[in-house]
């Protein structure tokens, strides 16, 4: 069997983008192996943002990501395009053409989307960072499936240019590595040297908390005695009721599926 079925079955690596791409910075992250989901641009390179017929009718970037562009030129390798779910809107992790990539922690289970790729190489060690997009849980929610260290930041404090989008008022670029230290460092490289705007305050919303799993609210304490230190007030979020919660969670799919089509009606 070849390795170009191989690689689709898997569905993890792309087979179109460049192959060894090294910049042989001496940057921080020198020689990390990095992959990228398959909607950042590389100039002279097509994406296919999960769908065959969009690839057939793209055109060759004329830019590199920025994104891409800081962690190359930090040092890092790449390695290949990775698959996503179409057109990067599904928390599954599975995708019709190319296949689903099985999780590498948890035989004949999801890695979740939908950066479902990037998660399965780093989870499988195939990569050291995973570049991908965030827009409703699709770096989080695969990072949660596949053990991994993920961070989706705060919104357009890293610059989306050359990317194909979703549903712009929500997209957002994160990553995925296996360990926190390697997380800090991407974030050094990918995040503002000065914050955007102080953050003073800490809110703490209870509601969110009790809906974690018994066996994770010690580490989490643990997390909030650590963090509160770090900031001058703290306050404490309350909800006028619990259904509130299911309800912002229907108004975050209208929004989401208003922007989506927008985006791609053509």
């Amino acid at each position: 069997m070849s390795t170009k079925k191989n690689n689709k079955q898997s569905g993890i690596f792309c087979d179109h983008g460049p192959k060894a791409w090294q910049t042989h910075s001496q940057g921080q992250l020198k020689n990390k192996r990095l992959v990228v989901k398959d909607v950042f641009a590389i100039k002279g390179e097509l994406n296919s943002a999960g769908n065959p017929s969009w690839f057939k009718t793209a055109k060759p970037a004329q830019h590199t990501a920025s994104a891409v562009a800081k962690l190359m030129h930090a040092g890092c390798n790449f390695i290949s395009f990775t698959h996503t779910d179409e057109p990067a809107y599904s928390l599954e992790g599975n995708n019709t053409h190319y296949g689903a990539a099985q999780n590498p922690k948890l035989a004949c289970h999801s890695c979740g989307g939908s950066s479902m790729g990037s998660a399965a190489a780093v989870a499988a060690n195939l990569a050291d960072i995973g570049l991908g997009t965030d827009t409703g849980g699709s770096i989080r929610i695969p990072a949660s499936y596949c053990g991994l260290f993920g961070i989706r930041p705060s919104h357009d404090v890293i610059a989306k240019d050359a990317l194909i989008p979703l549903a712009p008022e929500f997209d957002t670029i994160g990553w995925l590595t296996q360990d926190a230290e390697l997380l800090s460092e991407v974030g050094d490289t990918l995040l503002p040297q000065q914050a955007i705007q102080p953050v003073t305050t800490l809110v703490i919303c209870e509601p969110l908390f009790e809906l974690i799993e018994p066996g994770l609210q010690a580490p989490l304490e643990q997390l909030l005695a650590t963090a509160k230190p770090h900031f001058r007030d703290h306050k404490d979020f309350v909800l006028p009721n619990k259904t509130l919660l299911s309800e912002l969670a229907d108004t975050f799919r209208i929004l989401q599926g208003r922007a989506i089509a927008k985006t791609h009606r053509d």
